[in-house]
């Protein structure tokens, strides 16, 4: 698993954006406690969005069912949720190479997603009376 894992990174690295996600695919098929190729898979669609459903059923057959039907119902922040969903798997496996780093970084996921969820709208600029004088 760890070979699949660092043959995706390096994959990604030389712009086989596709083949990345299908060797990390691989690595947790192999070993789903292994941590690594599942924060890579969050970081790739937070980056790139929610991966098709036809093109990688063996995603969404790892992850809960009715994920993907959960995510197309909110496309905005679909992928942040499903960054979210593999991020808290990577923090779940037995052996957590980076738990500390990985926490921060779903409190960060977390405030994008409370920011996509419940916009603020723009903060009113009030511009003082001018007097004559």
């Amino acid at each position: 698993e760890v070979a699949y894992g660092n043959l995706g990174v390096a994959q990604f690295q030389r712009g086989l954006v596709a083949s990345s996600f299908d060797s990390w695919l691989v690595s947790i098929t192999l070993n789903p406690e292994f941590d690594v190729p599942w924060y890579n898979l969050s970081s790739h669609t937070r980056m790139r969005g929610v991966p098709p459903l036809s093109y990688y059923p063996m995603l969404y057959r790892l992850l809960p069912p009715g994920t993907y039907e959960m995510l197309a119902k909110d496309p905005p922040s679909a992928h942040l949720r499903l960054g979210r969903l593999l991020l808290e798997r990577a923090l779940n496996c037995r052996n957590c190479h980076f738990r500390e780093m990985w926490q921060k970084e779903l409190k960060t996921i977390d405030r994008e997603l409370n920011a996509v969820l419940h916009p603020q709208p723009p903060p009113r600029v009030v511009q003082p009376l001018l007097t004559l004088e």
